[in-house]
C-alpha cells in the first residue's frame, strides 16, 4: 500500500518565533478575552466615578442653618430662656429651627433623633443656638449634622 508522506514540518530557526496554527488561535482567542476583560475593568471604573459624582452632587445641596433649636410645642416661647431639660422632654413632639428671621424650620425624623442626641450631650442649660447642615426639601429639613454652641 501506498503512504502519503507528509511534508515535513519547518524546524524552528535559530532566534525565530515558530507557532503552529493552534498555538496562534490559543494566542487570539487569549488576546480576545483580555480585550474584553479590560473593556469589564473600564465599565466598572466609569460606573465608579458617576457614582462619586453623583455622591458629591448631593452633598453639594447641602445647605447650613443657624438659630436655636427648640421643640416644637414651644417654637413659639422665649427662646433664650427655653430650658435644654423641657426639650429633652418634648422629645416626642419632633423638633426645628428657629431662626433668627423668625422662620421656623421643622426637622425630619432623623434630624429629630440628631437633635435629640445633640441636647444630651450639650451641657448648656438654656439658649441652644446650633449649626445645622443638611437640605430642604417641602419645608422640612432633613438634618444630616447638628451642632450645639
Amino acid at each position: 500500500m501506498y503512504r502519503q508522506q507528509r511534508e515535513p514540518r519547518p524546524k524552528e530557526a535559530a532566534g525565530a518565533d515558530f507557532r503552529t496554527e493552534r498555538q496562534t488561535a490559543r494566542g487570539a482567542s487569549l488576546l480576545f478575552f483580555t480585550q474584553k476583560f479590560l473593556h469589564q475593568i473600564e465599565i466598572i471604573n466609569l460606573m465608579r466615578s458617576m457614582f462619586i459624582l453623583l455622591a458629591c452632587s448631593i452633598l453639594a445641596h447641602a445647605e447650613t442653618f443657624s438659630g436655636t433649636v427648640v421643640d416644637v410645642m414651644c417654637k413659639d416661647n422665649q427662646l433664650a430662656t427655653h430650658p435644654r431639660q423641657c426639650a429633652i422632654s418634648c422629645a416626642k413632639f419632633g423638633f426645628g429651627l428657629k431662626q433668627p428671621d423668625g422662620t421656623f424650620l421643622k426637622f425630619d425624623e432623623k434630624g429629630n433623633a440628631r437633635a435629640l442626641a445633640a441636647l444630651k450631650r450639650s451641657t448648656k442649660a438654656q439658649d441652644l443656638k446650633a449649626q445645622v447642615t443638611g437640605s430642604l426639601e417641602d419645608g422640612v429639613l432633613k438634618v444630616d449634622s447638628i451642632r450645639i454652641h
